[in-house]
């Protein structure tokens, strides 16, 4: 079973093409096999562990994971962050992702984002 993916938000999964020169790359993998189980927290794990070291595809998917509300410490500016650093080295999933993101605020100032 593949998890729910949104219609416009892309992320990679474990079939996907991986950088494994890019450090991180390990990581990204055992985080994007975690993320097929729908083990999220594992998952955020690895993706974290990645996209602090700078793998552009673990800082999109940790992004997505948040913008989703996949885990439950996300806020939209975190997935905004990881976005913005994906794409700045040219991930072009990130990129596509940053234009399908619209940030709400409810009447008591909580942020989500509007897909």
């Amino acid at each position: 079973m593949h998890p729910v993916r949104s219609q416009l938000l892309s992320s990679y999964s474990i079939n996907d093409q991986v950088n494994m020169h890019q450090v991180g790359g390990h990581e990204f993998k055992i985080a994007c096999q975690y993320e097929y189980l729908q083990s999220y927290v594992r998952a955020q794990f690895w993706y974290q562990t990645a996209a602090k070291k700078g793998h552009s595809q673990a800082q999109n998917n940790l992004a997505v994971m948040y913008a989703l509300g996949r885990v439950e410490d996300a806020a939209p500016i975190d997935a905004l962050s990881w976005l913005l650093k994906a794409a700045e080295q040219g991930d072009v999933k990130a990129e596509s992702n940053l234009n399908c993101l619209q940030i709400s605020q409810d009447a008591l100032g909580k942020q989500s984002f509007v897909i």
